[in-house]
């Protein structure tokens, strides 16, 4: 399987990676004020939101909604701090320390819907055609 290797500052955080997933992330994300003429998504002007997140999501099939999983709980990072992430296969990872339950939820049943139908509008004719 294909697993994350997460170091922070030459310290192990975490191998990540099951055998059921069809996603598997290591995000570093920065949010806020991040240059001079940025108007930050944030109240206080100085501030910018620096952080490393590493999840995954199990399969999904008509049984099952699938499963989100978190290998570490959300590390907050400052300028200078160091992220490797190496990919490797292997048959082995931490267990995950938290997971929850995937629910399709109606907006996005919603949202999908009317993608479909703009799909279908933009190509009927195409499709539809008489052979």
């Amino acid at each position: 399987m294909i697993v994350f290797k997460v170091e922070l500052n030459g310290e192990k955080i975490t191998i990540a990676g099951r055998e059921d997933l069809c996603v598997l992330s290591a995000i570093v994300g920065a949010s806020g004020v991040l240059g001079s003429e940025s108007v930050g998504t944030n109240t206080e002007k100085q501030k910018s939101d620096l952080m490393l997140t590493v999840g995954g999501l199990s399969a999904r099939n008509e049984e099952d909604q699938g499963t989100h999983y978190d290998w570490a709980p959300q590390k907050i990072l400052s300028v200078g701090d160091r992220v490797e992430i190496t990919i490797l296969e292997q048959g082995n990872a931490d267990l995950p320390v938290k997971e929850k339950i995937a629910k399709r939820s109606e907006i996005a049943e919603r949202a999908f819907w009317e993608k479909s139908k703009k799909f279908y509008f933009e190509h009927k004719e195409k499709y539809e055609k008489d052979n």
